[in-house]
Formats: structure tokens, C-alpha cells, sequence
């Protein structure tokens, strides 16, 4: 099967030039995975480019360092980056030799074909060459046009290799709004696997699920899962596609949640399930605090809003850039009349605060 184009051809010339020089050298490389997924179906690659070669790391290295900085930056494990105009990810082709549910040994002596066995989904173990030959061991671009999530061969042995894929399938099919029926069953006997997964790997795949468009299409299948991770299992899904991720995620969290967040991400999600906008006056106060963004996520969380609430405060700093107030005096100024803005419950207009403005300049 042939590619309209090689999926590098969407690349600027310098980037077009950069990728080909590496195909190019190793001689013997295909672009796998997601960027040949996306590229399929969007016809633009993704950020993020991994590259497949039979050639050791140290080969690859010794290879490509007289043109580009390269980096052993998981060698243990095949894999080396070459810095360019973007990263790149060179990886041997593997197979697993023991597994643990979190981590893989793995040997590179291994085919096309052996490493396209180790991967997790049909629609994950697409390759392509510098021609645009399309390279598929496992009839993924058909479910890739289902839009259908397929565990490579025996759907428990690739869980059991590592947990977090019952997580991935999830991710996937959040995004993209098919999966296969036939995985459940291993999907959910496996499911307290993910106990042995770390709490940094599992909340990065849950806040991916939660911004799937068709997360609430396939949430009462996700359901199940939530509850093994501690996170609520009966949530309200208004306004769900305007909220912001953290605002998603606070829907569903508790504190005993198997979730590692950071303290501005907790303090945020404390805020949005426990502050209550009672007044205006309770909102004024809360951007003051918290900013423009929690205040626009606490309305759609709680699906409360204030008819004559039409704008929060009224001054940017681009208007007081015009007054001739710079640097940081934009933000100490910003912060003095907002304070007067919220004594008198917001009632100052933007003509009214900009006198103050100039009053703080010239004082």
C-alpha cells in the first residue's frame, strides 16, 4: 500500500531535507506508529516523530553524530535522539524477553515483523518508508478507517505486558469513538494491574481520556476503570466540553484518587469543587483571587451563571500600556485598581478606572 505522499513532504524544507538526510543515512528506516497513524488521517505529521531501524543505538549514533547532535537518551532500551529542528527518536527493532506488567527486557535482534508484534494497537504498528510504502503487519489501517482500537493478537498478553495499555485503549477510543468489544473482557479482568502502574503514568492517560471528543460517548465502559483509580463514579457532564482539563478531572476526583497531581493543580481543583458564587460580589472576589480562567470554569462547573454579569473586570493591560504605564508597573497598577474594582462591587466603570489608573501613574 502507498501513501498519497510521504508523510515528510507536509514538512517545511528545512525539516524535509533534515528527515530525509537521516533516512538517508541509516539506509535502512521507517517512521512508525503515531506520527504514521495521524499522518493517515489528517495528512500532516505530528510533532512528535519516531523512527524504526534494524541498527544498533551505538550504530545509530556512530552514524549520525558527524551531521547532528545525537543523544543516548534511552539506549538501555534502543532508543536515541537526534536533535534538529525537532527531536527525532531513533529506535532498534525489538523484542520483549521478559516482562513485569510496568517494564520490558528486550533484545534487538529482532524483524519488522517481531517488533510490530511487541506494539499494543493495530492502528500503533503502521510503518512507512521515505517513499510513502505503507508497512502494515496487523491490518491496522482498516481499523484505523473503523476508527476501531485493536489490541495486537492476544488482547490479555499485551495488557499483562504493561498495565497502562488498559488505560491507552481507553485514551484512544476517547479519541477517536470506536474500540473492539471482543478486548473487554480482558480490559476488565485486568483492571487491578493498573495498581502496579505509578501514579505520574496513570494521571497523564487520564486527563488524555478525559479531553477524548467522544470520552462521554464511551464513558459508561470507561466507568469500571475510574472506579479501580478512586475517581467518581457518578459525575454530571454539563457544560463538559467547554471546561478546561483540571475543571474535567475535578468531576471525577477524590483525594484517595491512585492520581499524583502538582499543589497548584490540587489548590485548583479544591477551589472549583468547594467555592460557591453566591453573588457578584462572591465572583469579583474569586477572580481577584484565582483569575479570569477559574472564574469561567466555576460558572460552567456548576452551571450558574449572573444575567448581568457580562464582563469581570474591565481593564487589560494593553490599556494601561496607552496611559504610558510599563513594564512592571502595568501589574502593580493592574493589581491596586483592582482592589478598589472589587470594595465597590464592581460598579466603577472602565472610564472610572482608567482615571484611577493615571491617578496611581502620576501620584
Amino acid at each position: 500500500m502507498n501513501l498519497k505522499s510521504a508523510p515528510w513532504s507536509v514538512f517545511s524544507k528545512d525539516k524535509n531535507e533534515e528527515i530525509l538526510k537521516i533516512l538517508e543515512i541509516l539506509g535502512q528506516a521507517r517512521l512508525v506508529g503515531g506520527c504514521v497513524r495521524d499522518f493517515i488521517l489528517y495528512n500532516k505529521l505530528a510533532n512528535d516523530i519516531d523512527i524504526a531501524t534494524p541498527f544498533k543505538p551505538e550504530e545509530v549514533m556512530a552514524m549520525l553524530k558527524p551531521y547532528f547532535k545525537v543523544l543516548p537518551t534511552g539506549i538501555k532500551h534502543g532508543t536515541v535522539t537526534v536533535v534538529g529542528q525537532q527531536n527525532y527518536e531513533i529506535t532498534t527493532l525489538r523484542k520483549d524477553v521478559e516482562t513485569d506488567g510496568r517494564f520490558a527486557v528486550v533484545e534487538f535482534d529482532a524483524s519488522w515483523q517481531e517488533d510490530s508484534n511487541r506494539r499494543d494497537f493495530t492502528m500503533n504498528s503502521l510503518y512507512s518508508d521515505s517513499q510513502g510504502n505503507l508497512y502494515d503487519y496487523h491490518n491496522g489501517a482498516e481499523d484505523l478507517a473503523k476508527k476501531h482500537v485493536v489490541f495486537i493478537g492476544n488482547a490479555r498478553k499485551r495488557i499483562e505486558e504493561d498495565y497502562l495499555r488498559i488505560l491507552r485503549f481507553f485514551r484512544f477510543s476517547s479519541r477517536f469513538g470506536g474500540f473492539s468489544h471482543d478486548n473487554l473482557e480482558a480490559v476488565y479482568d485486568l483492571k487491578s494491574g493498573l495498581l502496579q502502574i505509578s501514579k505520574e503514568r496513570i494521571t497523564k492517560e487520564v486527563l488524555k481520556i478525559l479531553e477524548g471528543a467522544f470520552f462521554i460517548k464511551i464513558w459508561e465502559f470507561i466507568k469500571p476503570i475510574f472506579v479501580v483509580l478512586n475517581l467518581k463514579p457518578e459525575v454530571d457532564f454539563k457544560n463538559w466540553e467547554k471546561l478546561s482539563s483540571l475543571a474535567k478531572l475535578a468531576k471525577f476526583y477524590q483525594d484517595d484518587s491512585l492520581l499524583r497531581l502538582s499543589n497548584k493543580e490540587k489548590k485548583y481543583i479544591e477551589n472549583i469543587q468547594s467555592k460557591s458564587f453566591y453573588s457578584k460580589r462572591s465572583v469579583i472576589t474569586a477572580y481577584n483571587d484565582f483569575g479570569k480562567d477559574f472564574v469561567e470554569d466555576k460558572f460552567l462547573f456548576d452551571d450558574v451563571f449572573f444575567n448581568d454579569y457580562e464582563k469581570i473586570f474591565p481593564i487589560k493591560g494593553g490599556d494601561l500600556l496607552n496611559l504610558g504605564i510599563q513594564g512592571s508597573q502595568i501589574s502593580t497598577t493592574l493589581k491596586r485598581i483592582m482592589k478598589i474594582w472589587a470594595r465597590e462591587d464592581g460598579k466603577l466603570q472602565k472610564s472610572d478606572l482608567l482615571d484611577l489608573a493615571l491617578k496611581i501613574k502620576e501620584a
